[in-house]
């Protein structure tokens, strides 16, 4: 079940876990106390449709749709594929 918990609670959920597992391998506790899980709130996604994915290749500019099929077919981000480097 996913609890929705916001990803900076997530985090410090995971953090306190380290924590305690570490203090435990120290011998400073002799336990580790159990912790509910928590999961982030399911992330939603707004994808294209293929005729909108269509219009947007269309729209682009012939020297460019390889980059813009790169990144609706992967889903990197820009920053990411323009770190891309050729191999040649």
């Amino acid at each position: 079940m996913r609890d929705g918990y916001s990803l900076k609670t997530v985090k410090n959920h995971i953090a306190v876990e380290a924590l305690f597992a570490r203090a435990a391998e120290l011998g400073i506790i002799t336990s580790i106390p159990r912790l509910p899980k928590v999961y982030p709130p399911v992330p939603k996604f707004d994808h294209l449709t293929i005729e909108e994915a269509e219009r947007v290749i269309a729209a682009t500019p012939p020297e460019r749709q390889t980059w813009v099929l790169l990144l609706m077919r992967t889903g990197i981000r820009l920053g990411e594929a323009l770190a891309l480097k050729s191999r040649t």
